[in-house]
């Protein structure tokens, strides 16, 4: 495996290579890694377990959504979608990876479109709504 591991304890950065990795252990999302680093100082412990960000790949030009903006339906993962006319419209999407509360969609939207992100079971599709801000929040109503 020629992965590359960058391990950060505190202030401590140290870059090796991975060994041996597990099986992801649901839900998660954790995996046992067996890496080897230099080690000189002797600050690191034989065995010691630490938490690590392990970067499998980095994606460009995509668009990125907050992962409670994808909803499942029957028909599949769709997103409601804010027109320039205040009116809703729900978009099926091809959603790919996701990190965290991310979510990549591959296609159905573009990018500076408006989302419903929370809330979406009381907005339906074709309702008009009314953006305001409240607490430095927007927020979207139906009249």
């Amino acid at each position: 495996m020629s992965s590359i591991l960058t391990l950060l304890v505190a202030t401590l950065a140290r870059r090796g290579g991975v060994r041996a990795m597990g099986q992801p252990s649901l839900p998660y999302s954790k995996v046992a890694l067996r890496a080897r680093f230099a080690n000189d100082d002797e600050t690191l412990w034989p065995g010691e377990t630490v938490d690590v960000t392990l970067t499998l790949a980095t994606f460009t030009n995509v668009v990125v959504v907050p992962s409670s903006a994808v909803q499942l339906g029957l028909a599949g993962p769709y997103v409601l979608v804010v027109r320039p006319d205040l009116k809703v419209e729900r978009r099926f999407v091809t959603s790919g990876n996701h990190s965290g509360k991310d979510t990549i969609i591959a296609s159905g939207i573009e990018a500076g479109e408006r989302l419903i992100i929370s809330g979406q079971k009381d907005i339906a599709p074709g309702k008009q709504i009314k953006i305001q801000a409240d607490n430095g929040h927007v927020l979207a109503r139906t009249p």
